[in-house]
């Protein structure tokens, strides 16, 4: 919904140009399986806030919905901002993996099958679905560490120690934001702070 995008900040459905009444987040997909074993843990935040934003644009009316395995809010000031999303807004979260999507070829909605609270397969239906895209490395991250000759982690993030998260294995080269683990603005202009 950004003011600078292809549709000017007003959120459409890219098959008919018309605005959704209900969108569906997919958060986690593919995370924490065998090939990606992480969470990217940031983003629970963009998500929500896409959520809310999306509430403010099209309406209270549209049901706004985040399936979700964990809900990652580091701290307090964003643990509000999920009880205000939930409370204020009415923004659904439901703990779950969607496990197929399909189109409807008439109206070109979206078909979610999931697996609900008690254990038994649910089907919905939303005008909209939305896939969160998690955080990686860069597929240039070994070249880099060669070149600098510092060491990755199994994940393929520049190798941190616990209690000095900026130094790299290589004494005198630092490092900050994304490049040593997924994370946020507000992080990375700490990081980049302490780096310098």
């Amino acid at each position: 919904a950004s003011r600078s995008g292809p549709t000017e900040g007003i959120v459409i459905r890219p098959s008919d140009n018309q605005p959704p009444r209900s969108i569906a987040w997919l958060q986690c997909i593919g995370s924490r399986d065998q090939k990606n074993t992480y969470c990217s843990s940031i983003c629970c935040m963009y998500a929500t806030k896409e959520a809310v934003l999306a509430k403010q644009r099209l309406g209270s009316d549209v049901a706004c919905r985040v399936f979700i395995m964990d809900e990652r809010a580091f701290n307090k000031e964003y643990s509000t901002y999920f009880s205000r999303a939930r409370q204020k807004h009415a923004i659904q979260y439901t703990r779950c993996r969607v496990s197929a999507i399909r189109e409807d070829p008439h109206t070109h909605s979206l078909i979610l099958k999931y697996q609900g609270d008690e254990g038994q397969t649910r089907e919905e239906i939303f005008d909209m679905v939305v896939l969160a895209t998690g955080l990686g490395p860069p597929a240039t991250a070994a070249d880099l560490a060669s070149v600098l000759g510092i060491e990755l982690n199994s994940y393929g993030f520049c190798k941190t120690e616990k209690f000095s998260p900026l130094q790299t294995t290589r004494p005198g080269v630092f490092v900050c934001g994304a490049f040593s683990s997924p994370k946020e603005i507000v992080e990375t202009i700490i990081d980049a702070s302490g780096a310098a």
